[in-house]
C-alpha cells in the first residue's frame, strides 16, 4: 500500500490529533497518527487542558513558521470515518516532535493513558 502526500493546501488545527485539510471547497478531516495529546475538548482536570492547550499552540506555532508541510494520507479510516495521516513539517513528523518536547506521548492504538495524576 502506498501512501499519498499533499502539499500546497490548507491546514486548521482544531483539536491536536485531529486535523482538517482544505482543499478548494471540501474539507476532509485526518486523525493524526503515531502519537496521544492531552485533551482540550474534555479534559479530566486542569494540567491536561493547560499541556493540550500548549500542544495545540505548539502545532500552530510549527504550521505558521513551516516552508513545508506535507501531510502523508495512509491507508484506512478510524471508527469515525476520518482518515489517517502523519503531519511532516520541515520535513520532521509532528510526532517526533511533539512526543521530544513533552507535549504528547506515543500511541499506536488500544486503551489511552490519562495525564492527570
Amino acid at each position: 500500500m502506498s501512501a499519498a502526500r499533499s502539499r500546497g493546501t490548507n491546514f486548521r488545527v482544531f483539536d491536536l490529533c485531529h486535523r482538517r485539510r482544505h482543499h478548494r471547497r471540501k474539507g476532509d478531516r485526518f486523525r493524526l497518527v503515531g502519537f496521544d495529546t492531552p485533551e482540550t475538548y474534555r479534559p479530566q482536570c486542569d494540567y491536561e487542558l493547560a499541556l493540550g492547550r500548549a500542544a495545540t499552540s505548539r502545532l500552530r506555532d510549527l504550521l505558521r513558521d513551516a516552508q513545508r508541510v506535507d501531510l502523508v494520507v495512509l491507508p484506512g479510516r478510524d471508527r469515525y470515518d476520518r482518515g489517517l495521516a502523519r503531519l511532516i513539517v520541515q520535513q520532521l513528523d509532528v510526532a517526533d516532535t511533539l512526543v521530544s518536547e513533552g507535549l504528547a506521548r506515543r500511541y499506536n492504538g488500544g486503551k489511552r493513558l490519562g495525564w492527570c495524576q
